[in-house]
């Protein structure tokens, strides 16, 4: 299933714009975004490049940039998936972010949110480092993911 189109009114930030990906052109931008992942992809140890392409190309996680026009580049990229909890919430899960100049995505969130809505999910999750919490208003800590390796 295809998501629905983001709304022409988002925007990331400044002359930023926030856009998602279609499937069919993942392939086109991977590698313009790829090197912004992989440092996050490198955090977590949970997900691969390859894997994350081929995920993204087949429309199980989505792949959004935010595109400054004044400078010509991609100067973030993102990664959400669609989760369906148990109990029927639906939810938009960012799981990866990355880039240059990270609050220059912030406004990528608001068009992030706004495409969540659009695909039905109740909420939007943000997997990631502690320090989103400091620069991410209205969303509230709930709990804390922990791992622990046992082999």
């Amino acid at each position: 299933m295809e998501p629905h189109p983001v709304p022409k009114d988002s925007t990331c930030s400044y002359s930023a714009s926030c856009v998602l990906i279609p499937t069919d052109d993942v392939w086109r931008v991977w590698g313009l975004v790829a090197p912004m992942l992989k440092r996050a992809v490198d955090r977590t140890e949970k997900i691969d490049m390859e894997s994350l392409q081929d995920e993204l190309i087949s429309g199980s996680m989505q792949l959004w940039v935010s595109y400054e026009s004044a400078a010509n580049e991609i100067i973030a990229s993102a990664v959400t998936e669609r989760v369906t909890y148990t109990s029927g919430i639906q939810s938009a899960r960012i799981l990866l972010l990355g880039g240059f100049g990270m609050t220059r995505f912030l406004g990528g969130i608001a068009t992030i949110e706004k495409w969540a809505r659009l695909e039905g999910c109740d909420l939007v999750e943000v997997v990631g480092r502690r320090g989103w919490e400091r620069v991410l208003g209205g969303y509230e800590p709930i709990e804390t993911w922990l791992s622990k390796e046992i082999s």
